[in-house]
């Protein structure tokens, strides 16, 4: 069996390769952004024992060492989850495990590889590794600090969002042909950063193995992705294989963002005039102003995303009525508190939100 699918096989093993120094050349940009998480990080696996202190320069670390913590990151992960029951049902197990064999095999012999005897640690090993290449090394710890969200729960809600609905930030890197590297590994780190957001909305796992929603969650992103491309004079692409340019990534990056929003808030209204309005009233700038606010230790990291839980409510609040004198009246705050240039502070955010937050308790 395996002469016979050898080449299969080593197409698979090129193919995570890519991944693996994907993911290494993120994390060197991904790191600058929480230096003081990273310290504590390696902290941590020193008392676990499973690095000494002294490997590592905490605060600029070299290609080497961003592999070498990577690796003991998910050495950490993988025996972390041992001791949990894996609760899919067959249909994304057998979906798991087909991504670890090559797709003939998995084709071919599928019902063999749901009964593999170490079907449960091929999972968590595969779902570790997808987690640390494609979201970070810091991913569980940063959400683990920020929104109290155990180890297990982060790990269920990702593949989730990833392998039940299909959302990768990762899908596309095969089509940048024209992108200069550092563009690239930005919108890259968007895309995850927007994935990370799943976090925020859905509690109960059962919502989200429903069908029918993943097929309308797909259904409106694919929508609004087309619009953003008309809205930018930008030819729709007529197969998954073309070439991405900075403003297709722009329309797609947009696209994903609101989407979600939408989707996971349970919005009653059409994906495009919700995209409208959110756009109109400037609740997207809003968005961005908290996304992209300087941040420099871990307690106003968890500001940010106490300001973030803040303004999805807010906009559950706005949208759940469909009321115009909600849309008029956070439009014109907005308006008087937004500026392109200004740079805005998490202070300044919060009282934004405060005040968005009384002028909608004035409307009955």
């Amino acid at each position: 069996l395996i002469r016979k699918y050898e080449n299969n096989m080593i197409n698979k093993v090129l193919e995570n390769i890519k991944f693996n120094n994907l993911g290494i050349s993120l994390e060197k940009y991904r790191l600058l952004l929480y230096p003081y998480l990273l310290v504590e990080w390696i902290e941590f696996l020193t008392e676990e024992n499973l690095i000494k202190n002294s490997e590592f320069n905490k605060r600029n670390l070299t290609g080497p060492e961003i592999c070498l913590l990577s690796g003991y990151t998910k050495l950490y992960f993988k025996k972390y989850f041992k001791s949990f029951d894996l609760k899919f049902n067959n249909n994304l197990l057998l979906y798991l495990l087909s991504m670890y064999f090559p797709e003939e095999i998995a084709i071919k012999h599928k019902d063999y590889i749901l009964e593999h005897p170490l079907k449960k640690e091929i999972i968590q090993t595969l779902i570790v590794n997808d987690i640390i290449n494609n979201l970070g090394i810091l991913h569980f710890f940063i959400y683990n600090k920020t929104l109290n969200l155990d180890f297990i729960t982060i790990f269920n809600k990702y593949v989730y969002i990833k392998f039940f609905y299909h959302i990768d930030s990762f899908y596309l890197y095969k089509n940048f042909f024209d992108i200069p590297k550092n563009l690239l590994y930005e919108y890259l780190i968007e895309f995850s950063y927007y994935y990370s957001l799943f976090y925020f909305f859905i509690d109960d796992i059962q919502l989200l193995e429903n069908e029918k929603n993943k097929l309308k969650f797909h259904s409106n992103l694919n929508k609004l992705y087309k619009l953003l491309l008309t809205k930018n004079n930008i030819q729709i692409p007529t197969t998954e294989k073309y070439t991405l340019s900075i403003k297709k990534l722009d329309s797609l990056s947009r696209s994903l963002l609101i989407t979600m929003i939408h989707h996971f808030l349970m919005i009653n209204i059409d994906i495009q005039k919700f995209y409208n309005l959110f756009n109109e009233n400037l609740l997207i700038q809003l968005f961005y102003k908290i996304k992209d606010v300087n941040i420099s230790t871990e307690q106003e990291l968890k500001f940010q995303y106490r300001l973030l839980q803040m303004y999805f409510s807010l906009i559950k609040k706005i949208f759940e009525k469909q009321d115009k004198d909600r849309f008029y009246k956070s439009k014109k705050i907005l308006e008087k508190f937004l500026k392109k240039d200004m740079e805005l502070k998490l202070i300044d955010l919060f009282e934004i939100i405060n005040v968005l937050e009384s002028s909608i308790k004035q409307i009955v």
